[in-house]
């Protein structure tokens, strides 16, 4: 076996990150489904979260991955969640739907059935990212992307069929100089983030154009900082923090798209949505307030997301 492929086979047993902010106390537990972009700034709001309410025992326990992976665990009921952070409008709105509209308990507390499924609320923007060519070791990267195709060194962006930094990547590479996909090249349709439109022609992994996919943002991420692959498209909050004063700093070396040029993708709106009913308990309605709250909103704002 390569080392390429040792390697690709270890980052693909990351594809789920599952985190819990610290043992059950005596109060609630809330369940989140995150975006995988914003595993660090949710691990770091949980850990303020609690704090700002030390004497309620509050936990919270998220899991992270594609939007569409997890829209998907909360349509079929297999999971639940009191809380979609989704990392574009599309599949919040999913659950805005009738099928999704009924509580079946207080927050914590609603188990899907065959049946009835747990939405409630409306669908609220809470960070807004921006897509970056990134590399932590390949210096023509501050350049941006080669001129010609096939890649080389391969390239790696997220599944654009499952993510939304996915699909704004392949919206950059749909574009002159690359024109990608191109005649032959494997193709599937995929969804618009933000209008929820299907685009037939979303690329996905193509060898032969020295391109390959991860399943999400952050295993894309992964793979380039493993060396599996150079260089490829990640959301900035992967490699980037931003001070008080809102100046930031970047590892490794990055171009930002879109920077300059036509692309259809522009800074990534992400869209949460309660699944159980704030109304029907505190530590949901806490924890949302602590989200939108200076204090939340700073700790979002250091991980280089705007918030509108």
């Amino acid at each position: 076996m390569s080392t390429k492929t040792c390697k690709k086979l270890a980052i693909s047993l990351l594809a789920t990150a599952t985190f819990m902010s610290g043992p059950a106390m005596a109060g609630s537990t809330i369940n989140v489904a995150v975006a995988a972009n914003f595993t660090g700034a949710m691990t770091a709001l949980i850990a303020q979260f609690k704090l700002a309410y030390p004497s309620k025992g509050y936990n919270v326990t998220f899991t992270a991955d594609s939007s569409a992976t997890l829209l998907t665990a909360i349509q079929n009921k297999t999971t639940a969640y009191d809380l979609f952070l989704s990392a574009d409008a599309t599949r919040a709105n999913a659950l805005t739907t009738s099928s999704y509209l009924t509580s079946l308990g207080a927050a914590g507390t609603c188990v899907p059935s065959s049946t009835h499924g747990c939405g409630s609320g409306s669908p609220f923007l809470y960070a807004v990212g921006v897509l970056e060519l990134w590399s932590p070791t390949l210096a023509s990267v501050a350049s941006g992307l080669p001129t010609t195709v096939p890649f080389s060194p391969s390239i790696v962006i997220a599944d654009p069929t499952k993510a939304p930094y996915g699909y704004a990547a392949q919206q950059v590479l749909a574009y002159s100089p690359w024109s990608l996909p191109r005649s032959g090249d494997p193709k599937a349709a995929c969804p618009d983030p933000n209008s929820g439109t299907s685009n037939p022609n979303c690329l996905v992994q193509a060898p032969t154009e020295g391109l390959y996919t991860q399943s999400n943002i952050s295993l894309t991420y992964s793979a380039i900082k493993s060396g599996a692959y150079q260089s490829g498209f990640v959301a900035q909050s992967s490699i980037c923090k931003a001070n008080t004063s809102g100046v930031k700093t970047f590892t490794g070396y990055h171009y930002t798209y879109p920077a300059a040029g036509p692309y259809v993708n522009g800074p990534i709106k992400q869209w949460a949505i309660t699944i159980t009913s704030s109304a029907a308990g505190t530590e949901l309605a806490d924890f949302l307030t602590f989200l939108q709250s200076a204090t939340g909103q700073a700790i979002i704002k250091s991980y280089c997301y705007s918030l509108s």
